[in-house]
């Protein structure tokens, strides 16, 4: 449940911790009404179809399970996003210290990095019942996969034209912030990839079915 629904619109709310007091005005903001805009917009239906389409071709059977995370406990998601983010966090440190062949290099690795974090996140697309929470996964999948694209054409422009590449780099990680922040949303406030995960082979038995198969 987000602020506004705890405190109205416009409502000046005291909170007193360890015998101070404060005075909170909480107002609807830039965020939230974009929140709504997307959830509310039948036109990103489209974009959810395509999504969902992706979802079936790369999340098989055989793959749902791991890319799941049920091997591991929780979902697997979350934290495949570190790594990309994090090469394409250094290659920008690299480029303002001058290291440009080293920021290639990072970039390729985040580009590479990616797949398997895309490809786990369509697989908790596959858990999505709610319309409106669709609706908004499937702007944050869209901005994952621009995202990867545009850091690979970053790296392809590196070797003929640095200045081109920095700028696709530079459009990236704006598109990457807003990505982040969408998914910072489903999964915390919309519970997204929450709960504890278990591998089928790891169900806890039911003694009746034993019974049955054991008469059988």
């Amino acid at each position: 449940m987000s602020a506004a629904d705890h405190y109205p619109a416009g409502r000046a709310s005291r909170h007193a911790w360890c015998g101070y007091e404060s005075t909170v005005e909480t107002t609807r903001n830039f965020r939230d009404e974009a929140v709504e805009r997307i959830e509310s917009s039948t036109a990103v239906d489209k974009l959810a179809r395509v999504v969902d389409e992706a979802s079936e071709r790369v999340v098989t059977p055989a793959l749902r399970g791991p890319l799941r995370g049920d091997w591991m406990g929780h979902a697997l998601h979350p934290s495949l996003t570190d790594i990309p983010l994090g090469c394409w966090i250094g290659s920008t440190v690299l480029d303002l210290t001058g290291d440009r062949r080293g920021a290639r290099r990072l970039i390729l690795a985040g580009v590479v990095a990616a797949v398997p974090t895309i490809a786990s996140g369509l697989a908790e697309w596959r858990r999505i019942v709610d319309t409106k929470t669709r609706r908004l996964a499937s702007v944050h999948a869209t901005g994952a996969s621009l995202t990867t694209a545009m850091y690979a054409m970053s790296w392809w422009k590196r070797g003929r034209h640095p200045l081109k590449a920095t700028g696709w780099s530079l459009a990236a990680g704006a598109t990457a912030i807003v990505t982040g922040w969408v998914g910072g949303h489903l999964a915390l406030v919309d519970g997204v990839g929450g709960g504890r995960r278990e591998p089928r082979s790891a169900a806890p038995a039911d003694p009746l079915v034993d019974a049955i198969a054991a008469a059988v």
